[in-house]
C-alpha cells in the first residue's frame, strides 16, 4: 500500500536543474548547516543549464504527511524543509559580487512520487527552478519549482531537459 512502508534510512535522489543562471556567477547545494559547510558543485553545466545531485534520506512520518526528508542537505522545521542552492561568494567564489541563498522547497513533492521512485530501481525525483532572479542577479530568497512541479524521472537524470530541441 502506497505511503506505508517502512522508510527509516531509505534514500532517494534528488536533481535538482537550474536554468538560466546569470552568466560567471557560480552556483552549489549547501550540505551542513551553514553557508560555510561543504559546497556541492553542480554535475553538469552549460550557458542555459546547471544541474545538481544529491541524495536526500527518508525518516519516521511527519504531522502533516508520511514522509519526512532528513540529511545534510535537508534545512528548516521538519513540517517544511528545503534545500539551499548558493551563488556567489555563498558558493565559494570570494571575488563575486554576490553572496545568496535561495530555498528550493521540497513540500510538494508527493508520497506517491516517493513511492515510485522507490519502486523503480534508478528513478529520481527532479525539479527545475530560475536561476536568476527579478533583479538579473542570482535567485535568492524562497523559490518554487517551475513547471510541473517535482516529477519522477526514469531518464539519465536530467538528459531530455539539458537537451536543445535540435538535438
Amino acid at each position: 500500500m502506497p505511503g506505508t512502508k517502512s522508510t527509516t534510512d531509505r534514500e532517494i535522489r534528488l536533481h535538482l536543474l537550474v536554468r538560466h543562471p546569470p552568466a560567471g556567477v557560480r552556483f552549489a547545494v549547501q550540505r551542513g548547516p551553514t553557508a560555510a559547510c561543504d559546497l556541492v558543485p553542480p554535475v553538469y553545466a552549460t550557458i542555459d543549464w546547471l544541474s545538481f545531485e544529491i541524495v536526500v534520506r527518508l525518516g519516521p512520518p511527519r504531522r502533516a504527511g508520511p514522509y519526512r526528508f532528513l540529511g545534510p542537505f535537508v534545512h528548516g522545521s521538519p513540517d517544511a524543509r528545503f534545500v539551499y542552492l548558493n551563488s556567489g561568494q555563498a558558493a565559494g567564489d570570494p571575488d563575486s559580487c554576490w553572496m545568496r541563498r535561495a530555498k528550493v522547497w521540497l513540500e510538494d513533492i508527493t508520497a506517491e512520487q516517493i513511492d515510485a521512485v522507490l519502486a523503480e530501481p534508478g528513478a529520481i525525483l527532479e525539479a527545475e527552478v530560475d536561476g536568476s532572479g527579478r533583479d538579473g542577479g542570482p535567485v535568492c530568497a524562497s523559490t518554487r519549482v517551475v513547471g510541473r512541479s517535482w516529477r519522477v524521472s526514469l531518464d539519465r537524470p536530467g538528459t531530455a531537459a539539458l537537451q536543445s530541441p535540435d538535438e
